[in-house]
């Protein structure tokens, strides 16, 4: 495991493609321990949502995907990884129009941490988060990767 590019909380966050149907989205996010001692979870990451021009968005993040969708959500839970395992939660949102010209609405980067008061990552999911003026989004909690 390539321990340099690993940050000091000893875990890396990615995010997969994002799901588009009927206006509604989803985008699971990975968390994975790259450090070479177990990491421990415990609820629901941290996040904060910025535009193209980096500035913070006004956008409510909510513990567990209602009143968005009826979706799984395990609840908080402890979760060990062990060096290279993964934890799961899914992002999700409802479309609002977004301009196309000044990416307006559409959330950009996405800091994300494990818990808070945890140093955050900056991801730039593909196509951005298209939350426009509905401001919510919903996670589930940290919930592990089994093969």
């Amino acid at each position: 495991m390539d321990t340099q590019a690993c940050p000091d909380a000893g875990v890396l966050v990615s995010t997969g493609a994002v799901s588009a149907a009927m206006g509604l989205r989803a985008m699971p996010v990975t968390l994975t321990n790259c450090a070479e001692r177990d990491h421990r979870l415990n609820g629901y990451p941290d996040v904060r949502v910025r535009n193209v021009d980096h500035e913070r968005m006004d956008v409510t993040v909510l513990k567990g995907p209602g009143p968005i969708t009826q979706l799984d959500d395990p609840g908080a839970h402890p979760v060990t990884l062990k060096p290279g395992e993964s934890a799961r939660s899914v992002f999700v949102w409802r479309y609002s129009a977004v301009d196309t010209a000044t990416q307006r609405g559409s959330g950009v980067y996405v800091e994300i941490a494990p818990a808070v008061g945890v140093d955050r990552q900056t991801v730039q999911p593909d196509g951005g988060l298209d939350i426009g003026e509905t401001g919510l989004l919903g996670t589930t909690a940290w919930q592990k990767v089994v093969d």
